[in-house]
């Protein structure tokens, strides 16, 4: 198959799962975990936030919704086509799974963007780093993604996929040095925890909004490896086991 007719298939599908996504209930969902809600976490608790750490709770907000809505969200789509059997469907009318998942992770992803927007808007009114910031965002939730893509072909069950999934997202999300600078914690710790890609995002985030480019290339290069590497080993998971 050429480039161009792979292109006009993945265009296809990614129609496909806006179309899906275009139902009352998902739309109304979306509004919710898109716009309201970050922008509930973030009128009520900005105020208790004093100026010092402001780019922390901000930088910490974006990476919590964005990771919990993406990971949740890719689980509960592949994982509901793997437990009705599209798989062999799909695999019969040309994309390969991989393409499959990269159209529905792409279509999530481009559905946190509202919300990514309009809290970055209040924050920062450079328009270089509000770009960068969503270059960030939407590198860190691809990796959500294929994390969920990764959990979805490993896990039969489609309750224990989407539960764990809906877990793992928020221990990703709170617990790792995102909201709080990884100094706080004890040794070895706070190394361990700042591996983590949340805490990376964050703190590419971060560096952004305070303007230092060089902190920011070094941890952005570091999601950018993550992204590579969970993508080739779901590859050649997905490899074994065709």
């Amino acid at each position: 198959m050429s480039f161009s007719e792979r292109i006009t298939e993945f265009s296809a599908l990614v129609e496909l799962f806006i179309k899906r996504q275009g139902r009352i209930r998902n739309i109304v969902t979306i509004i919710f975990y898109d716009v309201i809600y970050p922008l509930g976490l973030y009128f009520s608790l900005s105020k208790l936030v004093n100026s010092q750490d402001f780019y922390l709770f901000l930088s910490g907000l974006l990476v919590l919704f964005t990771t919990t809505y993406v990971i949740s969200s890719v689980t509960a789509w592949l994982g509901m086509d793997k437990a009705y059997n599209y798989y062999p469907i799909i695999r019969s009318l040309g994309p390969s799974i991989i393409e499959y998942s990269l159209a529905l992770i792409t279509v999530v992803v481009l559905t946190t963007m509202p919300g990514v927007i309009m809290i970055t808007l209040f924050s920062s009114t450079h328009f270089l780093t509000i770009l960068l910031i969503l270059l960030v965002i939407i590198t860190a939730s691809l990796i959500s993604g294929f994390v969920s893509a990764l959990v979805v072909a490993t896990v039969s069950e489609y309750t224990i996929a989407t539960t764990f999934s809906t877990v793992f997202s928020y221990v990703i999300s709170i617990f790792p040095p995102i909201f709080y600078p990884a100094s706080l914690l004890p040794s070895p710790w706070g190394t361990i925890l700042s591996y983590i890609y949340t805490a990376d995002t964050a703190n590419v985030i971060k560096a952004l909004l305070e303007g230092n480019l060089s902190l920011f290339l070094q941890y952005y290069y570091t999601l950018v490896v993550y992204l590579l590497a969970l993508i080739m080993v779901f590859l050649v998971y997905l490899n074994k086991r065709n």
